[in-house]
């Protein structure tokens, strides 16, 4: 692996101390980084991933310095060019509509476009009005599919939730065992 890469924008913002304070936390969360600031756009790169989330590093600017920055952050690239390709398309590209920005948060932004009630009420069935019981499902999933965590996110026995999980397949027809029938649930459940 060669490395990754964050884009902030909304830099137009900030005072140059503010800039300046942005610079020297990244410098200081990052292990290798190489920042550059140009017009209303921060890229900075590392060749480690740091160990923390920029999802919450971000919204903690947007709280420090009162603005409303956005972040995009990169997957892991096994070359420079790589890297350096993907920084100059995607500073083009219209990637900041949420604070934070990932190729998964874009990918789920898109899938959502394409997910309304009409196809919630299809898919869930009788169990669409039951936000509890929908509720229990996207924990289950959320926690790789592993019923005594989810059990405890979810304050319920276990043997409730295998009854639950028992129920949604008997009623909806769709296996949250099954890879692909639990990616597609997920993303219906998403924004419960």
């Amino acid at each position: 692996m060669y490395g990754y890469y964050i884009i902030i924008k909304g830099l137009d913002a900030l005072t140059s101390l503010e800039r300046n304070t942005l610079s020297e936390l990244l410098e200081g969360v990052m292990v290798k980084p190489t920042i550059k600031i140009k017009d209303d756009v921060l890229i900075a790169t590392d060749v480690v991933e740091a160990e923390m989330s920029w999802e919450s590093f971000i919204i903690a600017v947007n709280g420090d310095f009162y603005s409303d920055l956005k972040l995009y952050e990169s997957v892991m690239f096994h070359s420079k060019v790589a890297l350096k390709e993907s920084v100059s398309k995607n500073v083009k590209k219209e990637l900041f509509k949420e604070t934070y920005n990932s190729d998964k948060t874009l990918f789920y932004y898109e899938t959502r476009k394409h997910v309304d009630e009409n196809l919630k009420k299809e898919v869930f069935k009788s169990l669409y009005n039951d936000k509890e019981f929908l509720r229990t499902i996207k924990i289950y999933l959320e926690n790789d599919k592993n019923t005594t965590l989810a059990s405890k996110h979810a304050n319920l026995h276990r043997n409730t939730l295998d009854n639950r999980l028992e129920k949604f397949t008997n009623i909806t027809g769709y296996n949250l065992k099954d890879f692909d029938d639990s990616v597609f649930i997920y993303m219906l459940l998403k924004d419960l």
